[in-house]
Parts: structure tokens; C-alpha cells; sequence
């Protein structure tokens, strides 16, 4: 440690000892223990915790609770311990099996598993958040690519994440929503009405205009052509959940892109949709294996050398 002594010379110093918390990880004594309703031993979540942190734990467990503070101020620690007491209050409930702890970055992850530990929750899942949600968008949109880039270029993170995204999305939809009708129309033989049925209220999203296309064509439809409405709505609707054709519709349409780049106000570079649409195209590539996957397995292994 540097500090400065008269006539502005500077003098190191040694360090002092690190404080240490009496009673926490690390001590002879350790957390104080007590029992939890099915009679085993925990530790007592509130032991290391001062007043103000203890009152947050004890607020309402019906409620949502939001701790705002700044840096290092302790919000993940009291936020995991209010996780350990909802548990000790209500095993049943906030079962440790359905419980889930989703932090901004994979180093404060690993933290916060050690200190669920320690807590005695070794049970409950903790993600990084940029984990949990390509784990929830693979399970919700089962035709994503699996592969996922590990190092994905910066510019394209930058326009992916950029609020001037959300100002070309309406005219994707539109554009979704005008190849879905032409589609039910034709499977319909609708010669048009169909079609224009389902256009009829620009503002709703595609899933909303399909179920109000759908009842419309059942009230107004004779009972024996119930089953072709319902087989062809049902076709549309599932599409609907397939995102992996509109992704590549949408990140590799450069025009809309470069509508993007022109609404950023000169936070996005001409070069980012270059950037993009090459990284679209790899992304969406067959791999080798599917490419080849025609070809016999013997065939694509190099010769022995001779």
C-alpha cells in the first residue's frame, strides 16, 4: 500500500490484515445450526446477515421482492440467503429442485453455487444468464440450431442487442403474417377470402389473427369442412413456433438490416451487415455430417497411407 507522507514523498506500506467475519466460512465456528421441519440440521440462514439484510429476509414470501443497490453492496448474498429461508419456511413449495438462480455472468455463477452450498442447497440450479436463455429459447423453438457460437463477432452481438432492431421487426411480422395467409388461403381454396380475413387487423400479432381466422371460418362454414379448417390452422399454427427459417429470414435480408445500421443514429458501422450476414450464412449452414450424410460411411474416411 502506497501513502503519502509530508513533502509529497510516497512511502509503501504493508497491507493490514484482512477482516473476517466471525462465525462465517472459513472460522472455527462456522455457520450456527438449527432444525428445519422435517427435523434436519441446517444452518441459520440469518447468522451472517446485519438488521437491515435480516428485514428483507423476513418480508413476505408471497410477494415478489427487488433489491437494488450498488456493486458489492451484498445483493446476490442476501438474495440467496432469502432463497435459503423461502426454502426453510416451505421445503414444499420452494422446493430446491424447482427453484433456479440466473446471474449476469458465469464467474458470479460459480460463487453463488458455492454459497448455496454452503446453505445447504446444493440442489438448486444456478446459470449464467446468457446460458439460461439459450437453454429456455431451445427448449421453447425446438428447431434453433444447436450449435451455439462460442466467440460470435462483436458486431453482430452489438446489432442483435441494439434497440434500432425493434424498428424493422413490425414489418417482419408483416411480411410473416402475409406469406401465412396466402398459404391457409390456397390450402383452403379460399380464392382470396381467406386471405383477406386473416389481413383484416394489422396491429395483432400472426398467432392472434390465425385463432381469430380460424373461429371465423368455423361459425360461417358448413360442418363438413370443419376438419380441413382445423388440419390447416393447426399446420399454421404449429409453423408459427418454428423459429429457425424466420431467423434466417430476418439476419439474412441485408435491406432490412441496412435499415437497422440507419436507425442506430451512427452507433452501428456500414460493415456490421457484412458481418452479420456471413456470420447468418455459417450459422445456418449444413454441417459436414449432414451434407455428407448421403454417402456411405466407409467412403468418407481418408485412405490408409500406402
Amino acid at each position: 500500500m502506497l501513502r503519502r507522507a509530508a513533502g509529497d514523498a510516497w512511502q509503501a506500506e504493508p497491507l493490514p490484515a484482512p477482516r473476517r467475519l466471525e462465525g462465517g466460512a472459513g472460522s472455527p465456528a462456522r455457520r450456527q445450526m438449527e432444525r428445519d421441519p422435517t427435523g434436519r440440521k441446517v444452518p441459520v440462514v440469518t447468522d451472517l446477515l446485519d438488521q437491515q439484510q435480516r428485514e428483507i429476509l423476513a418480508r413476505d414470501h408471497r410477494r415478489p421482492l427487488l433489491i437494488m443497490g450498488d456493486a458489492g453492496c451484498g445483493k446476490t448474498t442476501v438474495a440467496l440467503h432469502r432463497l435459503a429461508r423461502l426454502h426453510q419456511i416451505d421445503p414444499n413449495r420452494f422446493a430446491q429442485r424447482q427453484m433456479m438462480v440466473v446471474v449476469p455472468e458465469p464467474g458470479l455463477a460459480r460463487l453463488s453455487k458455492l454459497i448455496l452450498e454452503e446453505l445447504g442447497l446444493d440442489r438448486v440450479g444456478v446459470l449464467a444468464f446468457d446460458q439460461w436463455i439459450t437453454r429456455e429459447a431451445q427448449r421453447t423453438f425446438r428447431d434453433l440450431p444447436r450449435r451455439v457460437c462460442s466467440d460470435p463477432p462483436g458486431r453482430v452481438v452489438k446489432l442483435k442487442r441494439h434497440p434500432a432492431l425493434r424498428a424493422v421487426l413490425p414489418t417482419f411480422i408483416e411480411r410473416l403474417t402475409h406469406e401465412l395467409a396466402r398459404r391457409l388461403d390456397l390450402a383452403l381454396a379460399g380464392r382470396g377470402a381467406v386471405e383477406q380475413a386473416l389481413l383484416g387487423s394489422p396491429g395483432e400479432t400472426p398467432l392472434s389473427r390465425l385463432e381469430r381466422c380460424e373461429a371465423q371460418l368455423l361459425r360461417d362454414s358448413p360442418r363438413h369442412l370443419h376438419h380441413g379448417i382445423q388440419q390447416a390452422c393447426g399446420a399454421e399454427r404449429r409453423r408459427l413456433h418454428l423459429a429457425r427459417e424466420d431467423l434466417l429470414q430476418l439476419f439474412g435480408d441485408g435491406d432490412l438490416m441496412h435499415r437497422v445500421v440507419q436507425s442506430s443514429a451512427g452507433e452501428l458501422g456500414p460493415a456490421t451487415v457484412t458481418d452479420l450476414l456471413n456470420h447468418t450464412r455459417v450459422q445456418f449452414s449444413e454441417t459436414a455430417e449432414q451434407a455428407f450424410a448421403h454417402v456411405d460411411a466407409d467412403r468418407l474416411e481418408s485412405p490408409a497411407p500406402s
